[in-house]
């Protein structure tokens, strides 16, 4: 069973036939194989209830990959998955890939669906018809709740290896964090043979973050942008020169957008600096250009690399009020003499710190956002946290504009 409160995880009620002292004895070094071919999983008894014929138990795996595979050189036609905690999006226009959805007793709704294109392999991701109601009832009471079904395919039919298959949910787990601005589970991984049958079952979570509300760069009213991110967005994760440094950076980015609700948004801003220093060393050191300087050079050489914006947003007055009396020059700069104050707490700038720590977090958490976004080789639009406006107001990335 998936419970989705407070927080997604899986229990395994088994029962048993065996004498009640047997069990209670060895339930603090418990092991369990799901399935015949099954890898050990070590578990931990989180209740037990006994009865005149036997022993029940509520089983929680202590590590997430719980899978049954009669047999892993079998080749798959497909696989489906299940989201847990994603936006409800729909795409806009004439190349919308929505449907309307009609329900058996009347009336229906439309259902947000997209499909994402990689190499020859094909993803699609679709609403269900109760995600609208499912995202009231996580907005009000927090927890897990699955919002969404995939579908993995080859193009043309093809049949791929349940290696091959494992890699993909992987990619698209660290993908779907990204646009949604938190751990994205997936969950109930199912792999079909060419006749139909499910041979292989994966019942582990990934982590995932119970809801919470987000900043981020994906507008959900413009679901066709996670179609057109996505190929670079792979193809950045297996560049042999930035895509360690994309994955340490989206780890750190990931944990620091929580804000408030996390360790806060002065230790945001610490990670937020981490995965800009480890970004910028990365582009640096792809393209040969100098390592020389403090953080704030280097993540301000590498900004400009990309032709990303370096001046100090207008819309982050302390930052702006800093550059007005030559605390710091630019954007870059301000994070990093910012998060030294925090760190070092030496009280050398002589500005209000706790309204520049939040401005600062928001403008490293852009930054890394626009970063990835310009490696994988985006052009459309994006909703800019710096400005946050309605749901559906965008913008174009700042490298089409120029």
């Amino acid at each position: 069973m998936l419970r989705g409160a407070p927080r997604d995880r899986v229990i395994v009620t088994a029962r048993f036939r065996a004498p009640n002292g047997a069990l209670a004895a060895r339930s603090k070094s418990l092991t369990m194989r799901f399935g015949e071919r099954g890898e050990p999983v070590p578990v931990l008894a989180v209740r037990t209830r006994f009865s005149g014929t036997g022993t029940e138990m509520d089983l929680l795996p202590q590590r997430g990959n719980l899978i049954q595979c009669a047999d892993r050189r079998t080749r798959l036609r497909e696989a489906i998955f299940h989201i847990l905690n994603f936006h409800e999006f729909f795409s806009l226009g004439e190349n919308s890939t929505d449907f309307d959805y009609h329900a058996p007793g009347g009336g229906g709704s439309r259902l947000g669906r997209v499909a994402l294109f990689e190499d020859d392999w094909s993803i699609e991701i679709q609403a269900l018809p109760g995600t609208s109601e499912l995202i009231k009832q996580l907005k009000a009471d927090g927890g897990s709740a699955i919002t969404h079904v995939g579908r993995i395919t080859r193009v043309g039919g093809r049949l791929f290896t349940i290696k091959a298959a494992e890699r993909q949910v992987h990619n698209l787990h660290r993908f779907l964090s990204f646009a949604r601005g938190q751990y994205t589970g997936l969950f109930g991984v199912t792999g079909l043979n060419a006749g139909g049958a499910a041979i292989y079952e994966e019942w582990g979570t990934r982590l995932s973050t119970p809801w919470e509300s987000r900043l981020g760069w994906f507008d959900v009213h413009h679901g066709q942008s996670l179609a057109q991110v996505y190929p670079g967005f792979i193809s950045l994760l297996g560049d042999a020169d930035l895509g360690d440094a994309v994955a340490r950076a989206l780890y750190w980015y990931l944990r620091s957008n929580r804000g408030g609700d996390g360790a806060g948004i002065d230790s945001g801003l610490l990670l937020s600096q981490a995965a800009l220093e480890r970004l910028a060393h990365g582009i640096l050191t792809k393209n040969g250009l100098l390592l020389s300087g403090n953080a704030g050079e280097r993540i301000q050489r590498a900004l400009r690399h990309l032709g990303l914006p370096v001046a100090t947003p207008t819309h982050l007055r302390s930052l702006l009020s800093g550059k007005r009396r030559k605390v710091w020059k630019n954007g870059p700069e301000a994070i990093v003499k910012v998060r030294n104050e925090l760190v070092h707490a030496e009280d050398r700038l002589g500005v209000s710190l706790r309204p520049a720590i939040s401005d600062g977090w928001r403008l490293a958490q852009w930054y890394v956002e626009l970063i990835i976004l310009r490696l994988s080789g985006y052009s459309g639009v994006y909703s800019n946290r710096l400005n946050p406006g309605w749901v559906g107001q965008v913008e174009s990335v700042p490298w089409v504009k120029r």
